[in-house]
């Protein structure tokens, strides 16, 4: 309530003698008092300052949906909604600080070389910088055989049975 500001001083009345009209507190006085309060709790939120990356203030929490894009600038992140834009899926990813998308996804082989695609649950703006594979093929070795923005293909150097397993990190 800083914004409060007293209407009527009733504490100086008290120092007015008996019999002063000046010592009577009026009904109007009271609806004043009463209006400044009401007026000051109803516009309290509006004078608050925003909050910013270097000022204390009020903020708006993003939704899951607002977390997992990653583009929005005035609304906080909760831990829920962090956590909402790591999917542990088959295929996921996770924008980071300074733009950068991860991306995971993973192929299944069955008695073949490939190649297999890996399609990526959110599209690199651009050509990713890094990708990692790994595998479950055993003494086989694998490869990234071609890298675009939305997939990835991986081909194993015989016929294998299992899994392959990417991340790419790139220009979200």
């Amino acid at each position: 309530m800083a914004n409060y500001t007293r209407a009527t001083n009733f504490t100086a009345k008290d120092a007015l003698s008996s019999g002063n009209p000046s010592k009577i507190i009026l009904g109007s006085e009271h609806d004043a008092e009463y209006d400044a309060i009401a007026v000051a709790i109803a516009t309290k939120h509006d004078t608050a300052t925003v909050a910013t990356t270097s000022v204390k203030g009020i903020l708006e929490l993003a939704t899951d949906t607002e977390a997992l894009a990653g583009t929005d600038t005035e609304r906080a992140v909760t831990s829920a909604g962090l956590a909402s834009s790591q999917t542990k899926a088959n295929a996921g990813h996770m924008v980071l600080p300074g733009n950068l998308l991860m991306a995971w996804g993973r192929a299944t082989f069955s008695s073949a070389s490939g190649p297999a695609t890996i399609t990526f649950s959110k599209a690199f703006s651009g050509t990713p910088y890094s990708i990692s594979l790994s595998h479950n093929f055993g003494n086989v070795v694998a490869w990234v055989s071609s890298l675009g923005t939305t997939t990835c293909e991986v081909t194993a150097g015989s016929s294998v049975t299992g899994t392959a397993y990417v991340i790419a990190i790139g220009p979200a």
